[in-house]
């Protein structure tokens, strides 16, 4: 049997391992575990300002790429990691890839062309149709291209818009229907 001199010896380590052990974890959660901030959202915002945000939250950020963009100029931001609304420890690091703008193509040249041939020009340049507009012209047949805007070679990002002038050929002769309803044919004919 143990002796109530061991046994107290006894119930005061067990006491202290206990308090011990619990120390122990209130430790790790608090230092280790680390303050939590949530992170910004960061798209369409320029490299300077996404750092002084995140800097203000005791975060860091760090470029990992550049990628071609149609939705945002060049120096954007179009993507981070982790994403907005993310709780993460303070001192993390936040990855970016940063717009390098519209990548860039030239214009084809279609004036001149029928309008019926000139999607395929279109799609391989990189450019889409814009606005079209049509007259009446006696120097180019009914189809054709008269004009384009931006000109042909000028250097656009892709995904522009070209617009066209398209000719509706030469003005026709117009008559005047007289009303022929409910005479007779025999009358109206001659």
């Amino acid at each position: 049997m143990l002796s109530q001199k061991n046994y107290s010896i006894l119930l005061y380590s067990l006491i202290f391992f206990i308090l011990f052990f619990a120390a122990s974890i209130l430790t790790y959660r608090t230092v280790l575990k680390g303050e939590m901030v949530t992170v910004p959202n960061l798209i369409g915002k320029t490299f300077e300002i996404a750092k002084s945000e995140l800097s203000r939250k005791r975060l860091s950020i760090a470029q990992t790429g550049i990628q071609f963009d149609t939705r945002y100029d060049r120096g954007r931001i179009i993507f981070h990691e982790p994403s907005a609304d993310s709780r993460i420890k303070i001192n993390t690091v936040v990855k970016v890839i940063v717009s390098a703008g519209k990548e860039k193509v030239f214009v084809p040249q279609i004036k001149g062309e029928n309008f019926q041939n000139i999607r395929p020009i279109l799609v391989e340049s990189g450019v889409v149709r814009g606005t079209i507009s049509h007259v009446h012209n006696s120097r180019y047949p009914a189809g054709r291209i008269m004009a384009q805007y931006p000109p042909s070679q000028e250097e656009v990002g892709r995904g522009s818009a070209v617009s066209l002038l398209i000719s509706e050929g030469e003005w026709e002769e117009k008559y005047l229907m007289p009303d022929l309803i409910g005479r007779k044919a025999e009358d109206v004919i001659p």
